[in-house]
């Protein structure tokens, strides 16, 4: 390395010497991390000085650790939770709707079977060649060969007569006579089958 001449080989100095003139290439010192054996590894920062004590809970590995088994926890209760609401809740309440929609169709079918009884019943008893003449009678004032035909009008409704001696007792007479007749008339419409 250093001939007779002292020269260094390629214009370099010896290590040691401190000559301040030195118009060489100069390096500046970057500082690195060790991992504690003695070994330093490539460039990292140096850890951050801790601010307080340090306690087991703040040390950053088991405060992560904890986060995001907490996280991954987390996510898989509401996947499982998912499921199950897919797999069984859901197709639990189409089932319910399906039965209570079931049980309103067969309350309406069995009002329906119940009314086309009575109109079957209905149907029988107007077939009967009484009931024809009676609401040929009624209905279009129909009359047999030979029968001689009487309407019967209803009487007139009582005016206002005028006020005095005979009147009055006549007004009397007619609103008695009148309500005995709609009272004999509601008896008898309610003792009489349809």
């Amino acid at each position: 390395m250093d001939d007779e001449s002292g020269s260094t080989p390629r214009g370099r100095k010896p290590k040691g010497s401190d000559d301040a003139t030195d118009s060489g290439p100069r390096t500046s010192k970057v500082p690195r991390w060790s991992d504690g054996n003695g070994e330093s590894g490539a460039l990292r920062r140096p850890p951050p000085e801790p601010s307080g004590p340090i306690s087991r809970d703040d040390t950053p590995p088991f405060g992560r650790r904890r986060h995001g088994r907490f996280a991954v926890g987390t996510v898989a209760v509401l996947v499982v939770a998912a499921l199950v609401a897919a797999l069984f809740v859901l197709p639990v309440q189409a089932w319910l709707g399906q039965r209570r929609a079931l049980a309103e169709s067969n309350k309406q079918l069995d009002t329906l079977w119940t009314e086309n009884k009575r109109l079957d019943h209905l149907y029988d008893q107007l077939q009967t060649d009484a009931v024809v003449e009676q609401q040929a009678r009624e209905q279009f004032g129909l009359i047999k060969p030979g029968e001689l035909p009487l309407s019967v009008l209803p009487a007139p409704p009582a005016t206002a007569l005028p006020t005095g001696w005979p009147f009055d007792q006549l007004q009397a007479i007619l609103w008695i006579r009148t309500a005995a007749g709609a009272a004999a008339d509601g008896s008898a419409g309610a003792s009489s089958p349809p």
